[in-house]
């Protein structure tokens, strides 16, 4: 049922086309209070890898979407730059992507910078054997 429901979201996150509607839509989860509980989530759960990706695509999308500061509030900045370093490439990849979103929005890159996720970027870059990192 959890995973129906994080699935879900991201699905919608997904599919949300138009600045308008992803306006609304994370004006929606913003409201809703719902991202603090799928990080927390996330991190007590790492190990279950449908359940992280989802999740991931969540905070990955809802970052492109202007929800950037909805992500960081709840933490979600946090686990993203542990994943950097996950021996799991899929969830490194999601991590990459949602550096990179973050990296959109002027607050989030002085914690990125801070954390130094520039250099572990470079790392895997070079490292990766995920073609799409």
């Amino acid at each position: 049922q959890t995973v129906q429901a994080v699935a879900q979201l991201a699905r919608l996150l997904s599919d949300t086309v138009g600045e308008a509607a992803e306006d609304a839509l994370v004006s929606d989860i913003r409201k809703t209070g719902v991202i603090g509980p799928i990080v927390r989530l996330l991190a007590s759960h790492r190990e279950r890898a449908q359940l992280l990706y989802l999740g991931l695509s969540i905070l990955v999308n809802l970052a492109d979407t202007g929800g950037a500061d909805v992500v960081t509030m709840h933490r979600g900045t946090d686990l993203l730059l542990q994943l950097l370093h996950s021996a799991d490439e899929n969830a490194a990849y999601y991590a990459v992507a949602g550096v990179q979103n973050l990296s959109c929005s002027p607050d989030c890159i002085h914690i990125l910078l801070d954390a130094r996720s520039d250099e572990r970027l470079r790392e895997l870059v070079k490292t990766s054997s995920n073609e799409h990192i």
